[in-house]
């Protein structure tokens, strides 16, 4: 542009910022990214910062992982006038600190370092919070469902249910919606979660006499005032006082509150409470009348996880394949996934094993590949039923057995198969189809037919070479990899390659630079027609090799005799000297 005497304008530094967004990755990418914003401060620069370049140089400190340099430009933003913070500054800012969170906490486990590293962040934004709340209130900021709801994942990255239990709060203090449980805090919550709780066991009980109909509960009315919050000055999610209307309208919930509040609730193990925010944000006689999504649907999967509700989760998967739940609510493989995991836990209803049949069968009739952990999952559940039959078993395997052949189709013609579907999972699904049938031959003594145990043993002893044909070329490749990548750390030098491979001469350094040299002597040699037939080097056992090999040998062999001789001479003069 400068050859051209074309002058940068704002659209020009925009692209800039987005463009290295794409590459936070590299090193330099932030730093860079932070020199051309500083530079649009001084008195030289064509085109002075908005709020739009904030926002992608904050864009770029946050897929970088760059907490300092995101505060850092945070800091020096004006309250009001040109370049103040929008809601998208603020959404950005929190996604940044809660992303840079877990990626710095989600190997750690459950450890005090990865708490306090946690808590720390939902102190920040907490903080930020508060700001946000007060220029809300004063009608300088503009406040969306996405700025809300990054407030809300930040919380739910806490172990604690203090912070799980705010996001009701946040919800009530920026969208209305009542809360359907007492505050952590109140006196009354430790009553209000025993009756939850006794609700919670009794539906438990009779989960396989619910009707679908529940899926969508009458909203509860709280009888509480405002006057039963612990202390609502303390609390930056405290409903906001009475007043005059701001200019903006209110905050309408959609999807990703729906998501949000279902969340909190199952992390929070308040399932009634849970059932009476989704009656409340999705009832077509209510005030929101959401459609949920299938994100939304997985969701409430979860919850009917929790509460061992398998009939309700079946009904639900039945509804979404028949299209009745609106457009784009389609199957995927976790919905099976979630929904088998939720007929598994209830596997003391005797018609578990039954719902689990007719997911197979969904599964089977939807999905171009079938999940492998759902068929895992229903092999379990059918083994582990009391009291034991082997017909039963043997119906889940012959349910099993059209899944696990597109699998092992997928695995061995598709190219991509690998990337849809877990070569250890299948291996996993094959070893459980050996333990049942294993299972089935133990418990038919005399009721099966000679044919039919022929037959399985067949079927056995192919899914058992299977196995291991699969888990010695996984474990092959994995050596390999292991190798491929010693040497890529050391680097890709053909001596450095050699140096970092198992050796085959005891470790001997002569041997590796027997190695080399007989490499370097290969590389000069003719390409006559008998060294490269159909592609191939010539062997590593070839008798040149071996011949230089042995006479390298020879000669090392020799310098020993001489060493150890002159040791002995050596010895032997002392000797006498002493006796002298």
């Amino acid at each position: 542009m400068k050859k051209r005497a074309q002058t940068p304008d704002a659209y020009t530094f925009t692209t800039l910022f987005r463009g290295l967004s794409l590459n936070a990755q590299y090193p330099l990418t932030v730093s860079r990214a932070l020199s051309i914003y500083h530079s649009m401060f001084t008195d030289t620069s064509p085109v002075k910062p908005n709020t739009i370049h904030t926002n992608a140089v904050l864009k770029v400190c946050a897929l970088a992982g760059d907490i300092d340099g995101l505060l850092g430009v945070a800091a020096r933003l004006p309250t009001r006038g040109r370049g103040a913070p929008d809601n998208l500054t603020f959404t950005t800012i929190l996604n940044g600190i809660r992303s840079v969170a877990w990626e710095d906490t989600k190997d750690q486990g459950e450890s005090p370092a990865r708490n306090e590293r946690r808590s720390r962040a939902i102190m920040q934004g907490r903080r930020l919070w508060e700001e946000i709340r007060d220029r809300w209130a004063k009608g300088d900021l503009y406040v969306d469902e996405e700025l809300v709801c990054a407030m809300g994942r930040l919380l739910l990255i806490s172990s604690e249910g203090q912070d799980c239990d705010d996001v009701l709060s946040l919800l009530e203090q920026t969208m209305g919606l009542t809360r359907q449980i007492p505050r952590l805090g109140d006196p009354v919550h430790k009553g209000s979660l025993r009756e939850l709780e006794a609700i919670t066991s009794a539906e438990e009980a009779i989960s396989e006499k619910v009707e679908l109909q529940t899926l969508l509960p009458p909203a509860a009315t709280s009888t509480r005032n405002e006057a039963d919050l612990s202390d609502p000055t303390t609390s930056a999610f405290a409903p906001l006082p009475k007043g005059p209307p701001t200019s903006q309208p209110p905050i309408r919930p959609g999807r990703n509150t729906l998501s949000l509040v279902i969340d909190a609730c199952i992390r929070l193990r308040l399932i009634r409470a849970a059932q009476s925010y989704w009656g409340m944000l999705t009832s077509e006689t209510g005030t929101y009348k959401i459609l949920p999504d299938a994100e939304n649907y997985h969701m409430y999967l979860r919850l009917l996880r929790v509460q061992h509700a398998s009939k309700l989760a079946v009904e639900l998967v039945e509804e979404m394949r028949r299209g009745d739940l609106g457009k784009g609510v389609g199957l995927k493989t976790k919905t099976f996934r979630i929904a088998m995991s939720c007929v598994k836990r209830d596997k003391n209803n005797r018609h578990a094993l039954q719902y689990a049949g007719r997911l197979i069968r969904m599964m089977t009739d939807t999905l171009e590949c079938p999940d492998s952990q759902a068929l895992s999952m229903y092999l379990d559940l059918a083994v582990s039923e009391k009291p034991r039959d082997w017909r039963t078993i043997m119906g889940a395997i012959r349910g099993t057995e059209l899944g696990l052949r597109n699998l092992r189709s997928l695995l061995a013609y598709d190219p991509v198969g690998s990337r849809q579907q877990s070569e250890e999972d299948v291996l996993g699904l094959v070893r459980r189809m050996v333990g049942a049938f294993d299972v089935v031959l133990d418990l038919a003594n005399e009721d099966m037919s000679r044919e039919e145990k022929a037959r399985c043993r067949e079927q056995r002893h192919t899914l058992a070479s299977y196995i291991t044909r699969n888990a010695s070329r996984m474990e092959y490749n994995e050596r390999e990899a292991a190798k491929q990548y010693e040497s890529s750390q050391i680097g890709g030098d053909a001596e450095e390659e050699v140096g970092s491979r198992e050796r085959k001469y005891d470790d001997d350094p002569e041997d590796v630079e027997l190695d080399l040299a007989a490499r370097r002597e290969m590389e000069e040699w003719p390409q006559g027609r008998g060294w490269r037939t159909r592609g191939r080097q010539p062997s590593q056992s070839s008798d040149w090799k071996r011949s230089l090999r042995h006479e390298k040998r020879g000669e090392r062999r020799e310098r020993v005799k001489k060493a150890r001789a002159r040791r002995q001479d050596t010895g032997l003069r002392s000797e006498r000297e002493e006796g002298c």
